[in-house]
């Protein structure tokens, strides 16, 4: 037999409501008021509110500088932003003088630096067309030395033949970092 007087709870973001659980009214019985609920804060996180230990966070980039060495005089510089969507604009805003076809670029290094200290630095080829985000040409660059890409993403100057040779100058540890710098960073 059920005790209709147990206290029970239901949960709601943030707050715990108890109160006993009331029968149902019978037909000749008049209806009697609810007892107010007593409204506790809940000492626990709800799941939502906590981090998940099976999904793992990715560790956030910092700040990335980008200094243009060559173009027009007055858009050579250093420009320093605090994320990669920052680094995208200041390098759409670039691109509108960069070289506008062929294999002709304007040359920017760039040093990405990351939450925790790592930093990852390189010259990116700046073009007025055929532009490649940041992130995708650092992404690019790990799959390639991690040995990962499919024939069908190889830079069509390379064969699967090449490709493999040229992977031999990169250790087993070295691999298997590139694919450690995918997985723990967020780009």
């Amino acid at each position: 037999m059920v005790n209709f007087y147990e206290q029970t709870s239901t949960r709601r973001p943030g707050i715990l409501f108890t109160g006993p659980l009331v029968p149902p009214p019978s037909p000749d019985t008049p209806a009697q008021p609810l007892p107010a609920p007593i409204v506790q804060p809940l000492a626990v996180p709800l799941p939502d509110q906590v981090a998940h230990p099976a999904i793992p966070t990715r560790i956030a980039v910092d700040s990335v500088v980008l200094n243009r060495t060559q173009g027009p005089v007055k858009r050579v510089g250093k420009k320093k932003v605090f994320s990669l969507a920052e680094a995208e604009l200041v390098l759409s805003d670039w691109a509108t003088d960069a070289p506008q076809s062929g294999f002709d670029y304007h040359a920017v290094d760039f040093m990405v630096r990351f939450s925790d200290g790592t930093a990852h630095g390189g010259l990116y080829r700046l073009r007025h067309t055929r532009r490649v985000p940041l992130a995708q040409y650092i992404r690019e660059l790990y799959r390639f030395c991690s040995g990962t890409l499919q024939p069908e993403e190889m830079p069509l100057h390379l064969t699967p033949k090449s490709y493999e040779v040229l992977l031999r100058r990169y250790s087993l540890s070295q691999r298997l970092a590139c694919l450690e710098f995918l997985e723990q960073y967020d780009l």
